[in-house]
């Protein structure tokens, strides 16, 4: 999904607001930030398991979101890749701007690095110490959190980034081969992510669908 043009998945040059319009029933969105694609990637097979789950869902690139963009009437699921121990600058300040929103309604986080690629406990501890940094440097405190393995598109590189990324491939996963793409990312584990925060949402839909009925009773009849 290209950055810079808020796109619709299959209905290009569509706003937000004109999803809005046509489709009441989306209430979640994927709000990520890709590098290479795979992150971009993750966030559509998210969709696609919550559409199985009973779920709308929509991604899109944080990069094209509007000036404006209020998360508050959604739930939202935010996506980043790290690179260079880091992840995206907008994906970082999107979760400082709108906090507060992610705090008070369903969220979850979708993390895509190599370091997640090895299912060791050094590497195990060093990808969930990235998702640490959000929560330490904002504040938010997802719901669900998923940490996947990203992927190594060979083909997408120049010389001097194919070399960068496989000298980190070899630190990261002992992958010593070249002039290939290679995908990391376990899918069983997207759509475990999806079941649980599909249900997460559930769940707390129900309870503010109760607490408002138990409102709407204390206030008794009027005359």
């Amino acid at each position: 999904m290209p950055g810079g043009r808020f796109l619709v998945p299959g209905n290009h040059g569509v706003g937000l607001s004109s999803v809005v319009a046509s489709r009441g029933l989306v209430r979640i969105l994927i709000v990520y930030g890709s590098g290479d694609g795979q992150t971009a990637k993750v966030a559509e097979r998210v969709v696609e398991y919550l559409g199985e789950f009973g779920h709308a869902a929509e991604a899109f690139d944080v990069g094209g979101l509007p000036d404006g963009f209020d998360p508050a009437s959604y739930d939202v699921v935010v996506g980043a890749s790290i690179h260079v121990g880091r992840h995206q600058k907008r994906v970082r300040s999107f979760v400082r701007a709108h906090r507060e929103a992610l705090e008070t309604l369903p969220s979850g986080f979708v993390q895509v690095s190599l370091s997640a690629a090895v299912d060791d406990e050094a590497h195990r501890t060093e990808a969930m110490g990235y998702v640490d940094d959000p929560v330490e440097d904002t504040g938010w405190h997802p719901d669900a959190v998923a940490v996947l393995g990203g992927a190594l598109r060979d083909s997408a590189y120049g010389f001097i980034t194919r070399t960068l990324m496989k000298s980190i491939a070899r630190v990261q996963t002992g992958d010593t081969g070249t002039s290939r793409d290679d995908e990391y990312t376990d899918w069983d584990e997207v759509r475990q992510f999806a079941e649980e925060f599909g249900a997460v949402v559930e769940e707390q839909r129900a309870l503010r669908a109760a607490a408002e009925s138990n409102a709407g009773e204390g206030e008794g009849p009027r005359e």
